[in-house]
């Protein structure tokens, strides 16, 4: 195997030594080039969690899939990140951030797992879900009706 890269991310997360209570902690991440793809492997008070994909975005999206009720301080968990596309490649283990719908991304591509300042955690997507709304919804694919990012927003604050 070759050696992971590694990163320390702060994160908010339920800790089972506390009952559940959610602290701010610190997550080990770390990713490998692996079967054309790469691995990745986060640990933090809820264990080990490992998940492979085509790249350090996606992987790093199925880690948040299978802990949902952690809170990664990443770029790659901005709601505006995303992988790259044809059109806007970036590198494997690189975000293109994308801050207003239907507009082309920044110029420059960031690091998927650098921290996210907690200065900036409106950026955060709280979830896969809200993540996936954004794109969808910065990409013009929301049906008339359906549900959007700018709707679950306003929902959550009149809510």
């Amino acid at each position: 195997m070759t050696e992971p890269h590694t990163s320390a991310l702060p994160v908010f997360a339920p800790d089972p030594a506390q009952g559940g209570t959610v602290v701010r902690t610190s997550a080990r991440v770390e990713w490998w080039p692996a079967d054309g793809g790469v691995r990745m492997r986060a640990t933090g008070p809820w264990g080990r969690t490992t998940v492979g994909a085509q790249n350090v975005f996606w992987a790093f999206w199925g880690i948040r899939m299978e802990l949902p009720e952690v809170i990664f301080f990443a770029q790659g968990a901005r709601r505006d990140a995303w992988s790259g596309t044809p059109e806007h490649p970036c590198g494997l283990d690189q975000v293109r951030i994308y801050p207003a719908f239907g507009r082309p991304p920044h110029p420059a591509p960031v690091p998927a797992l650098a921290v996210l300042p907690e200065s900036h955690r409106d950026l955060l997507a709280a979830g896969y879900l809200e993540h996936t709304l954004y794109h969808r919804e910065w990409a013009g694919e929301v049906e008339p009706g359906g549900l959007s990012w700018t709707a679950l927003k306003a929902h959550s604050r009149n809510g």
